[in-house]
């Protein structure tokens, strides 16, 4: 009788035991095939949208051409205590540079901006130094603009903005032939 008993308990053992492994392998092959599907989805809908690479060249230029066109809107929007008109003395191209200098005539102070627009039709290009005291004038550093920022060859306009906390002004417009 013991050894019937031993053999059932074996048969029995061994029948839980195959039981058991084939859900085991069930389980397992569920949780394979749910994994996939949802790796599946995750390459087809991005969690986030928002692309967080390095910026493209254009939108450098875009967003440049903004923070310019800002600028200048809070020069024209900003009333100032005195009134000043700033003098272009060289608009002119050499080769592939365009340069342009100007000065601030009857006041000498550091702190300013001079803001240099380029106009042609509908383009725009503003660019923007730092004033620096000179003797007796507040002279704009010397821009220079590569000739391939330009878009159009042709007869542009050229005028000089200085802008501080005490004066603010804009020169008279300058024509300018670039080749």
């Amino acid at each position: 009788m013991k050894l019937f008993k031993s053999k059932k308990c074996k048969f029995i053992l061994a029948a839980i035991i195959i039981i058991l492994t084939g859900f085991i392998g069930i389980g397992v092959k569920h949780f394979l095939s749910l994994n996939k599907s949802n790796t599946r989805d995750i390459v087809s809908k991005p969690l986030n949208p928002i692309n967080y690479g390095p910026p493209t060249q254009q939108e450098k230029k875009d967003s440049e051409a903004y923070k310019d066109e800002l600028l200048v809107q809070s020069q024209s929007t900003i009333a100032y205590a005195n009134e000043v008109q700033p003098l272009i003395t060289t608009a002119s191209q050499n080769n592939q540079i365009i340069t342009v200098k100007g000065y601030v005539p009857g006041i000498v102070e550091n702190r300013g901006t001079c803001i240099i627009t380029l106009e042609k039709s509908s383009l725009k290009i503003v660019k923007k130094v730092e004033a620096a005291a000179n003797a007796s004038t507040t002279d704009c550093a010397l821009f220079q603009i590569n000739r391939d920022e330009l878009n159009e060859s042709g007869e542009w306009r050229v005028s000089i903005a200085y802008k501080s906390e005490k004066y603010s002004g804009t020169s008279q417009l300058r024509p300018l032939t670039v080749q």
